[in-house]
């Protein structure tokens, strides 16, 4: 498959080669185990999410949009016009450094990416960090390190496995010495 970037459109389109579009390089799209009614269920949620529609409608057209480009609230405005944003299938995804990963938006799809990364019976409550790449590759949403973080943090059984060991510090205050032994 070749992605060709079509420069008066701002859009990205698998095809041939041609006049009409020049290559684009994309390091990498993730590939993940999700089933299709989850990629599914994701292209519908785009319909009731605003900013999704609106990127949506702008990434379809052939011509840049100044009207539907002012609806874009940040970080989703920055982010379109840095040409970060692309769709294949119907589904968005956002381009990051050497990685594109999906764009959600539904709180049950993003629940679903959280647990799938981090409490996965197979993956075994991966530190911070690790978790971290695996959504970053994954998905991608408004604040989600943020979210990842709070998520890690909240999670009863990583907080049991997690205990801090030693005594916590005594306040420094002075001692009074004894007078009778």
């Amino acid at each position: 498959m070749t992605i060709i970037y079509k420069e008066e459109s701002g859009t990205l389109d698998s095809g041939n080669t041609g006049s009409e579009g020049t290559e684009t390089p994309i390091l990498g799209i993730s590939s993940s185990e999700l089933h299709n009614a989850f990629f599914s269920a994701v292209q519908k949620s785009y319909a009731k999410h605003k900013q999704c529609s609106i990127l949506l409608q702008l990434l379809q057209q052939k011509y840049r949009s100044p009207e539907l480009e002012i609806q874009l609230e940040e970080p989703w405005l920055r982010a379109y016009k840095d040409n970060k944003f692309f769709l294949i299938d119907g589904l968005l995804y956002r381009r990051e450094k050497n990685t594109s990963a999906l764009t959600v938006v539904d709180r049950d799809h993003i629940s679903f990416i959280l647990q799938e990364c981090h409490d996965f019976p197979y993956m075994g409550h991966m530190s911070e960090d690790r978790t971290k790449e695996r959504v970053a590759s994954t998905a991608w949403w408004p604040k989600w390190e943020q979210e990842l973080n709070e998520y890690i943090n909240t999670c009863e059984r990583c907080q049991k496995a997690n205990r801090k060991h030693g005594k916590k510090y005594g306040l420094l205050q002075h001692i009074v010495e004894p007078k009778n032994p």
